[in-house]
Order: structure tokens, then sequence, then C-alpha cells
């Protein structure tokens, strides 16, 4: 966040049930930071959306209480709940329960036909024509990460066409570029 000593508020707040003392600048953010990493639905918002994301559509409550734990016993770092995530059962028996999202089919089939792009709006075409443009999702929440938002005839015919265009007419040799 950005402080302006000149647009703070150093009066009494009250936020979220704390009391933040008069008189204070950015000890003020940076408690407010700290009161909302840490309230419990950020903790459950923030592990079930992991899990989400890697393990499952619909993952299991008793991953996301486990995550959510080891959240809140390691002072909200993310690399054990990472390592906690990763080293699970329901992770390690999660392969093919997902469905990639644009972009990362996109990197994926890039990858896969070694094409490499000369101009960027070429690139930023495709992933438009995806349905994940960077930057492109307005809300503050990021772009969906389940099947259902992506998973549609359109959706796979578009996949489809950006993986035609890739393999069969990007000239993707590597003194020619795209």
């Amino acid at each position: 966040f950005l402080f302006n000593h000149y647009e703070h508020d150093d009066g009494e707040k009250q936020v979220l049930g704390h009391t933040l003392p008069a008189g204070r600048g950015i000890e003020d953010g940076l408690q407010v930071l700290s009161i909302v990493v840490n309230h419990p639905e950020t903790v459950r918002f923030m592990c079930t959306k992991l899990c989400r994301r890697f393990v499952s559509d619909t993952p299991p409550e008793s991953l996301i209480q486990r995550l959510m734990a080891v959240w809140t016993d390691n002072d909200t770092q993310i690399k054990p709940v990472m390592r906690a995530l990763f080293s699970s059962e329901e992770f390690m028996a999660s392969a093919g329960q997902k469905y990639r999202r644009p972009l990362d089919f996109f990197i994926g089939a890039v990858r896969a036909t070694g094409t490499r792009f000369a101009e960027g709006w070429r690139r930023d075409n495709m992933l438009a024509d995806l349905g994940q443009p960077p930057y492109g999702w307005h809300p503050p929440d990021g772009y969906p990460d389940t099947a259902p938002a992506w998973m549609s005839t359109g959706g796979v015919l578009r996949r489809w066409n950006v993986a035609m265009e890739l393999s069969h007419g990007a000239y993707s040799d590597a003194g020619l570029g795209w």
C-alpha cells in the first residue's frame, strides 16, 4: 500500500473489532494488513483458493482445514502452506482433476510447439481469443479457476484453433519468429 501522511486520518479507528490508537501514521496501515491477513475468513478464503487451484474444483474440507492450521501455526508464511499442500495425499491423487485455464493451456501449447513471437500483438490476440488476456478480468478476484467457467464447446473450439495456429501456421522456425 501507499502511505501518504497528508491524506491520513490520525484519529482512533475501529477495524474488524480492533482499535487502532490515535496519533499513528503508517503503523495503522501495517496493523490493518496484519488484522486482515490473520482474519479467519481470509485464512479460509486463501486456503480454499489454493486447494481449488491445485487439487480440485471441489476440494475436500479436510485439506482446507489442515492448510488453515498450517497457515495459522506458521504466522501466515506461505511456504509451509504450499509445502503442506504439495505433500498432501489429496494433491498426489489429483492428477486429471483440473481443467487448465486458457493461459495455462496457452503456455503449454507454446512450449510444446516451440513458437516464438516476434510481434507481441499476435500472442495477445490469441490470449484474447481464448478468453484470458492478461489484466482483462475486471473484478478484483481474478479469473475463474474452475472448469465450468472455461469448459464449453466454444472454449474447446478456441483451444483447438489456437493449437492449430501454433502448430501449423506459426512459422515457429527459430530463424523466422512469429
